[in-house]
C-alpha cells in the first residue's frame, strides 16, 4: 500500500484514509495495530503532500484556505485520533504522546 500513495492525490489518499479510519473506529474486528500503523502512514503520507505542495501558509486567515481545501484542517485530528487506536501496550505510550502532540 505505502509504495503506491506517491502516485495518488491528495484527494484519493485522504479520503481512502478517512474510510479506512470510520471502519476502525466502528469495527472492531479490523482494529488491528497492523492495520492502524498502516493507516497512520498514510495519514502522515497526506501530511507531507500538504506540507509539499504548500497547501497551507501559516499567515492564511481561513477565509483565504479554498473550500476544497478545508477538509485537510481535520488531518492533524484524524491522526491523534489513529495513533490512540494502538493497543500493543509496548508502542502504546509513545502513540498516546504523539497524540497528545498533535
Amino acid at each position: 500500500m505505502l509504495e503506491h500513495q506517491d502516485e495518488q492525490s491528495l484527494d484519493s489518499l485522504f479520503t481512502r484514509a478517512e474510510s479506512h479510519l470510520d471502519r476502525i473506529l466502528n469495527d472492531a474486528e479490523k482494529r488491528t495495530d497492523e492495520l492502524i500503523l498502516e493507516l497512520i502512514q498514510t495519514f502522515e503520507s497526506c501530511q507531507r503532500k500538504i506540507q509539499h505542495e504548500s497547501l497551507f501558509s501559516k499567515n492564511e486567515e481561513i477565509d483565504d484556505v479554498p473550500t476544497s481545501s478545508i477538509r485537510y484542517l481535520s488531518l492533524p485530528f484524524y491522526l491523534a485520533k489513529a495513533h490512540g487506536q494502538v493497543t500493543n501496550l509496548y508502542q502504546r505510550k509513545s502513540h498516546l504522546l504523539v497524540s497528545k502532540q498533535l
